[in-house]
C-alpha cells in the first residue's frame, strides 16, 4: 500500500509542476482547488519539489520554486495561506515544451535509417514517412544514407544458420591477406564500422573482423554447435570496444606529447596516464608493427616507445623508412 501512496503522490506533484510551468505563477488556494488538496498540503508538496534537480544538484540545478507570503512569518493555515503566491521557473529539462531540436531530429533519423539498413529489419512505410517529415523540419532536402557493406546480408544468413565460413581477410596490422575458417557468431556496428565476431573453427578464440576488410567469403557445407563454445566468448561479444585483441597481441607502452592526447580517442587504449612533464603515457595492444608504425608517424615529433625493448627504436625506424620512400619517389 505504501508503494501505491508514494506513486500517487509523485504523479500528483508532477501534474502540479507541469501546470505551474505553463502558468508561471498561481495562488496556493488556486492550486489547492485545481488539484483537490488543502493549502497546507500544497505548500508541503512544493517545499519537497524545491529540493528536486539534476546532477550535480547545485543551487542553479534545482527547481526554482518560491512562495510569496507577503509577510515575514509564513501563515500555517487559513485565508492568508491561500492568498500566498507560488512562483515557479523550471529548467529546460523540466519544461513542458518538449519540442525536438535539430540535433534530436538528426539522432532519430540516424537511428531509424540504421535500423532500416539491417537485413532482418521490419520495413515500415509509416516509420519512413515520419522520419522524412521530421528531417524536412531541419532542411527540405535533407536525407540520410547509411553505408551498408556488400556482404552483410550473406553474413547475417551464415550467423543465423550456424554455418562454418571461410573468409579472405585483409589484416591491417600485418598488411597481409589471410584465409581463415571461422564460426560466425554476430554481425554488429561498433564506433561507425560494421564487424563480424567469430571464433576460429573448432576453438573458442574470439576474433573481430571489420566487414570492409573481408575481400570474399565462402560457405562450407557444414554447421557448428554453439554450445561447444566457451560461455565467456559470448560475454566478450557485447564489449563496446571496436578492437578485439587476440592471444597473439602484445602490450606496447608509448609516451606522446600532451597536445596529441586527442589521438588516443580513436585507438584501443587499455591504460592512460598523465605524466609530470605534461606528456601522456598509454598502453595499447597491437598485432605486428605495420599499424603501429603508421600510428607513430601520425603522432610525429616527441613520440617514444617505452616498452617492450624490441620496439623502442620503432619511431626512428618508421621515420627513416618514410624518408627513403620520399627519396625514391620521382
Amino acid at each position: 500500500m505504501q508503494t501505491k501512496d508514494t506513486s500517487s503522490r509523485l504523479n500528483g506533484l508532477l501534474a502540479i509542476l507541469e501546470w505551474l510551468d505553463a502558468t508561471g505563477s498561481a495562488t496556493v488556494g488556486a492550486i489547492a482547488k485545481k488539484f483537490n488538496l488543502t493549502p497546507t498540503q500544497v505548500v508541503k508538496e512544493l517545499e519537497l519539489a524545491s529540493c528536486y534537480g539534476i546532477p550535480p544538484f547545485s543551487p542553479d540545478a534545482l527547481l526554482d520554486i518560491w512562495i510569496d507570503y507577503g509577510q515575514d512569518e509564513p501563515p500555517k493555515s487559513g485565508e492568508k495561506l491561500s492568498r500566498a503566491v507560488v512562483h515557479a521557473t523550471l529548467g529546460r529539462e523540466f519544461a513542458s515544451d518538449k519540442s525536438l531540436s535539430p540535433e534530436d531530429i538528426l539522432a532519430i533519423g540516424l537511428i531509424s535509417s540504421t535500423y532500416e539498413s539491417l537485413p532482418d529489419s521490419i520495413h515500415s512505410d509509416v516509420l519512413k514517412s515520419a522520419v522524412t517529415k521530421l528531417l524536412s523540419k531541419v532542411s527540405p532536402d535533407l536525407g540520410i544514407e547509411i553505408d551498408r557493406p556488400n556482404l552483410i546480408s550473406e553474413l547475417f544468413a551464415f550467423v543465423e544458420s550456424n554455418s562454418v565460413l571461410i573468409i579472405d581477410y585483409f589484416s591491417a596490422n600485418k598488411d597481409a591477406l589471410r584465409r581463415i575458417e571461422v564460426w560466425p557468431l554476430k554481425v554488429m556496428m561498433r564506433q561507425g564500422n560494421w564487424y563480424l565476431d567469430a571464433v576460429l573453427a573448432g576453438s573458442s578464440e574470439l576474433r573481430r573482423f571489420r566487414l570492409d576488410r573481408i575481400r570474399s567469403l565462402e560457405g562450407v557445407d557444414e554447421t557448428f554447435d554453439p554450445t561447444k563454445i566457451e560461455p565467456d566468448v559470448f560475454k566478450a561479444i557485447n564489449d563496446s570496444l571496436a578492437f578485439k585483441a587476440g592471444p597473439e597481441s602484445l602490450n606496447v607502452t608509448i609516451e606522446i606529447p600532451g597536445s596529441k592526447k586527442w589521438m588516443t580517442e580513436a585507438i584501443p587504449v587499455i591504460q592512460l596516464q598523465e605524466l609530470p612533464n605534461g606528456n601522456i603515457q598509454i598502453v595499447i595492444q597491437v598485432v605486428g608493427t605495420v599499424w603501429l608504425k603508421k600510428f607513430l608517424l601520425k603522432v610525429g615529433p616527441g613520440v617514444k616507445v617505452i616498452a617492450p625493448e624490441a620496439y623502442v627504436q620503432l619511431p626512428q625506424e618508421s621515420a627513416s623508412e618514410m624518408r627513403k620512400l620520399y627519396a625514391a619517389s620521382p
